[in-house]
């Protein structure tokens, strides 16, 4: 059965689609983002609330935010190098980039009223040339699931020269399932990037742990559409992005480098899914397996449905994601080896 805009996108941002195993922790750099207003008080700029009270900036203090914002024991402070949140007592790395991951990344200070920081780099997903210019909002996904495009902000940004954005959310978040960053901009369509999952009932931590965002200029997707038109089994489906559908890349989780050879598969035993692989010419599309850039569509994927990829019919064990489709828009999942 195809699945409605009105059914899909409920990402359950597992750490699958995170590309590691196991829930995220309070401390944990597989914690996230958020907004939704705090009763703790306000110290002076700079300083420590007692008590438990947070300080505008450069506070370690997690107050009435449930854990969320609990200092990480032994952590370096800010401006201090890192490569994940939890290295910092803030619970914060200003990463702009997973993979290859960012050698420059500093710890930041921790943000007040339980809201999240979230920083990353927006990149096209068939050059990785970062992208200018481009709106980033930040959305609940259930919100994004109903209507991507008016969906609730709780957050918004536009990408610099070097395609960064740097976000703190207005107030707290309160979000089932997780966050996603919706990218609109002029001759790109509208795609969703999970950024991070709850790390204590519907509540975030400080910092997102999603930095890779992406984008799909309209005219690949026109390509990419003419491409699959000329298989007539998968005409319910298309176009995608008007119809949905999952862009994905099966990626080295360290490089950063697309991997050719594999095949994604969904988890379930009962999938309705339709998978296709742009071929080694990127021209078309066909049923065998990654090519060399990496990339694959799924179409009428399940609800929150989860995926793997796999080597000569074994599945790589952290190589998965869960994913889903909503009409006017393209879930973006990449699967990490």
């Amino acid at each position: 059965m195809k699945h409605t805009k009105f059914e899909a996108l409920a990402f359950g941002l597992s750490l699958a689609f995170l590309g590691a195993c196991g829930g995220p922790s309070v401390n944990d750099d597989e914690g996230s983002s958020s907004s939704s207003s705090s009763s703790s008080e306000s110290g002076e700029e700079g300083e420590a609330g007692e008590e438990g009270e947070a300080g505008e900036e450069g506070t370690t203090g997690d107050g009435d935010c449930d854990g969320t914002h609990a200092p990480v024991s032994g952590g370096a402070a800010a401006g201090m190098p890192c490569t994940a949140n939890d290295d910092c007592e803030s619970n914060v790395c200003l990463l702009h980039a997973d993979a290859p991951l960012d050698d420059m990344a500093v710890c930041g200070d921790t943000p007040a009223s339980c809201a999240t920081h979230a920083v990353g780099t927006v990149r096209d997903f068939v050059t990785f040339a970062p992208v200018e210019g481009l709106d980033i909002r930040i959305v609940g996904a259930l919100g994004a699931a109903l209507n991507p495009v008016n969906a609730p902000n709780i957050g918004t940004g536009t990408t610099d020269a070097n395609g960064e954005f740097d976000i703190t959310t207005t107030e707290r978040a309160e979000e089932a399932l997780g966050i996603v960053g919706i990218v609109t901009g002029t001759d790109y369509y509208l795609a969703a990037t999970g950024l991070a999952s709850p790390v204590n009932m519907n509540f975030y931590g400080p910092g997102t742990n999603i930095h890779d965002v992406w984008t799909v200029s309209t005219s690949t997707l026109d390509s990419w559409n003419t491409a699959l038109a000329l298989d007539t089994t998968i005409s319910e489906y298309l176009p995608i992005g008007q119809e949905g559908g999952v862009v994905g890349m099966v990626r080295d989780g360290t490089a950063g480098t697309p991997a050719a050879g594999y095949t994604v598969g969904s988890k379930g035993s009962d999938s309705n899914s339709v998978i296709r692989y742009l071929n080694e010419a990127g021209d078309a599309f066909d049923g065998t397996e990654t090519a060399s850039s990496g990339i694959f569509i799924i179409m009428n994927p399940g609800l929150g449905e989860e995926f793997q990829a796999s080597m000569g019919g074994t599945p790589v064990d952290g190589a998965e994601g869960t994913a889903g489709s909503t009409s006017d828009s393209l879930f973006i999942l990449v699967l990490d080896l």
